[in-house]
């Protein structure tokens, strides 16, 4: 046996190989489950609470962009929600 056939047969070889494999649908997966759970912690850690306290934070919120405290919290929830 070579050291190819070696890395194949172990444990980390075939999660390699089944993570690399174009036809197999375990990355795809993969990807959307991160997606989804990055989603999610966006939306509730950082968007939600902007969003239920916009009344309260637009006037006092920093303007970085020159477009006015209520337009870039605007934006700010909009990217993260």
């Amino acid at each position: 046996m070579n050291e190819i056939e070696d890395a194949s047969t172990s444990l980390p070889g075939k999660v390699w190989q089944a993570l690399s494999d174009p036809d197999a649908n375990t990355r795809d997966i993969g990807l959307l489950l991160l997606r989804v759970i990055i989603g999610l912690l966006m939306l509730t850690q950082h968007g939600w609470g902007k969003l239920l306290s916009y009344g309260e934070r637009a006037e006092t919120w920093a303007d970085p962009i020159g477009l006015g405290g209520p337009i870039s919290l605007a934006l700010a929830i909009f990217a993260e929600v």
